[in-house]
């Protein structure tokens, strides 16, 4: 699929289980086109709540299509969506938050991909970037945190949120 000049592959190989492209939409801050984002799912679902609890294999994909954005300015965004997703309980998301911090540490280019990516092959919630994962932290309650940013009740981005559920 074909989304801000991006292609996003309709499936998406993840420790031996094939996830199908969900939705996938262009997040956008003041006007600018971040990154095209996909969902992948074992199986496609518009039903938000049902995915974002669903202990199952599932990615996010993040494709950089703006060339100036900062590794810090990724970092921040993230960790401020997992503040607002957990309610401002993050006593239980440290070790996403280190990651999340460990894996955004090097520059960040147009075209540099990052997944997240929920297996229990992996041992939980796993970052890759540009296809090397980076680490993971265990817990389905922190991948229902991170997959709330865009997924939640009150999501990064409203359009994004349809898109990615395919609506």
């Amino acid at each position: 699929m074909k989304v801000g000049g991006v292609i996003l592959p309709e499936t998406l190989l993840v420790e031996h289980e094939q996830l199908v492209l969900n939705g996938a939409g262009i997040r956008t801050k003041f006007f600018i086109n971040v990154y095209a984002c996909g969902l992948y799912l074992l199986k496609k679902n518009s039903n938000a709540e049902s995915i974002i609890v669903a202990d199952e294999p599932m990615a996010i994909r993040m494709h950089i299509i703006f060339d100036h954005i900062t590794n810090t300015q990724m970092k921040d965004a993230i960790k401020d969506g997992l503040k607002i997703a957990s309610k401002g309980d993050i006593s239980y998301i440290k070790g996403i938050m280190d990651l999340i911090d460990e894996s955004y540490k090097d520059a960040i280019h147009k075209d540099d991909i990052f997944d997240l990516i929920y297996s229990s092959a992996i041992g939980g919630l796993g970052v890759a970037k540009n296809g090397e994962l980076k680490g993971s932290t265990p817990g389905l309650q922190v991948k229902n945190t991170v997959f709330s940013i865009w997924l939640g009740s009150n999501p990064l981005q409203k359009a994004l949120k349809k898109a990615l559920l395919g609506l």
